[in-house]
């Protein structure tokens, strides 16, 4: 049920043609001798040579019309293709493109790559930041340029969360696209897209596809929650919690079809785990039905839970009773926190990582709750995916959420003596389980 709309990252952000033909790079000195270039380095907007293509040296166009044509063969987009155009911030420099007034080198270089995507029966996207007036290094001349059937994708408007910075682009006749999409943080949502010519929003990721990347990233709820308001035309921003729970069953459901686990009528054995939960400086008296905890922390960094039994899922419901660290960069990466070890009878072991904010998070952290400060279209929403969440109230009123986390035993022939649980990371705080299930 998925449209592919492939991307093809063009005058900027196109370090991956720039490395391998530095010549079409956008750079004031051509002559510079070329110092080492690390092929692997994660894309970043450089002060340098290489984030750039120049537009007016004689191999460009064929080279991006190569490439895209490679990816529209690969992809087979049915109505949209994407040409980036982002964050250009070296435009008009080199000695080809000095003479010219940058917004007419953008435009030009625009118009050219929808001219030749439209003879492909295909429709242009771009990123519209290059148009906006209040972006340092944008061409906003070109506004009135460049061809108005192209569509645009505005993801700053975070950064002008006061204006409705779209008008700018709608009232030149251009249909826009919310981009970079977090709906929790977006204002004014149910105004702004009624206006004529929005048609839509996107979700943003940085990270490999893969259900365990976008899971801690907080992305797979990110989808969900971004598909409520712009699939119903009644949709009102203060139902969120309403539409969080609607979207809690459908997460489970995802997560039994991609990672083949189902909880439904099929735990057998539960296992107490016995603790000193009396003892901890935390209150968990009020979350029911859970009145004894099993406590790892740095002192205590390692314990047992004897097992003797066969089973193809265990499942166990833990938390974190602190707060885990907060990457500053573009989003609260996952990261190792605990593990759990099965032990074989024949002294064999399989070990399954514990990541904060994939598989557990913070107990009095609100399920689906989103995150706070600049960043917060990168964070996503944290611990919302990989475990299954059992929400409610302490008795102070406090909402809290448990991570009923899944994972399949490899060697299900082979009876398991013991599950070992182990601290790993004093970043976490401390780590708390509640029980253990056997799915036989």
């Amino acid at each position: 049920g998925l449209e592919v709309v492939p991307e093809v990252q063009s005058l900027g952000h196109t370090q991956y043609i720039t490395y391998a033909h530095p010549e079409l790079a956008e750079r004031a000195d051509t002559s510079a001798s070329e110092k080492h270039i690390d092929l692997n380095v994660a894309d970043v907007i450089p002060e340098g040579d290489y984030h750039c293509m120049c537009p007016n040296h004689p191999e460009y166009y064929s080279i991006i019309f190569g490439v895209l044509d490679e990816v529209i063969e690969a992809c087979k987009p049915k109505r949209f293709v994407h040409m980036g155009h982002d964050e250009v911030v070296t435009i008009g420099k080199c000695a080809r493109c000095k003479n010219f007034l940058r917004s007419d080198i953008f435009a030009k270089e625009v118009n050219q790559l929808n001219k030749y995507i439209k003879e492909k029966n295909l429709t242009m996207m771009i990123w519209s930041d290059m148009l906006q007036k209040d972006e340092y290094y944008a061409t906003p001349k070109a506004i009135d340029k460049i061809d108005k059937d192209i569509v645009m994708l505005d993801f700053v408007w975070y950064f002008h969360m006061d204006d409705d910075i779209e008008d700018a682009l709608l009232s030149r006749g251009f249909k826009v696209m919310m981009g970079n999409m977090y709906t929790s943080h977006y204002p004014r949502f149910e105004n702004r897209i009624r206006k004529d010519g929005m048609i839509g929003g996107e979700v943003s990721t940085w990270s490999e596809a893969t259900e365990f990347s976008y899971a801690s990233a907080g992305k797979m709820y990110d989808l969900f929650i971004s598909a409520a308001p712009l699939s119903s035309s009644s949709y009102n921003s203060s139902f969120l919690l309403t539409y969080n729970e609607m979207i809690k069953p459908l997460l489970k459901n995802l997560r039994e079809k991609i990672g083949g686990l189902n909880w439904n009528g099929e735990v057998e054995t539960t296992l107490d785990i016995m603790g000193e939960a009396n003892n901890v400086p935390y209150d968990i008296s009020g979350i029911v039905p859970y009145n004894t905890a099993h406590i790892l922390s740095e002192n205590e960094p390692q314990k047992e839970v004897l097992i003797n039994d066969f089973a193809k899922v265990l499942t166990v419901t833990h938390a974190s009773l602190g707060e885990g660290k907060r990457v500053t960069g573009v989003r609260l990466d996952a990261y190792k926190a605990a593990e759990y070890e099965i032990v074989y009878d024949d002294n064999t072991s399989h070990t399954e990582d514990v990541c904060y904010a994939a598989h557990i998070h913070n107990y009095l952290w609100r399920y689906g709750k989103p995150a706070e400060g600049m960043i917060f279209r990168h964070v996503g929403y944290a611990g919302t995916y990989l475990s299954i969440p059992e929400c409610g109230k302490t008795h102070k009123g406090e909402d809290y959420t448990l991570y009923k986390y899944s994972f399949k035993n490899p060697k299900p022939d082979k009876k398991i003596k013991l599950l070992k649980l182990k601290y790993c990371c004093d970043a976490c705080v401390d780590s708390v389980i509640f029980d253990l299930k056997l799915k036989k």
